[in-house]
């Protein structure tokens, strides 16, 4: 580590988060729990909608649909 910086996100161990970008939030998180992995119910903010995930092997991600 550098000297007197800050990682990304903090030092709280969150890190960064991956966002996969999807035609259709629902679809996505059907397919995700279709393929062992676990997923929020979609979140809508006013720029666009987002379902925080994980895969079969603990991996944590987000998909993501910008507002229309």
């Amino acid at each position: 580590m550098i000297p007197d910086s800050v990682p990304a996100g903090g030092l709280n161990g969150e890190g960064v988060g991956v966002y996969f970008d999807v035609s259709d939030i629902r679809a996505g998180i059907e397919r995700g729990r279709e393929l062992g992995g676990r997923a929020e119910e979609p979140v809508e903010i006013p720029s666009g909608t987002f379902a925080r995930c994980v895969d079969d092997q603990g991996v944590e991600f987000s998909l993501w649909r910008a507002a229309r």
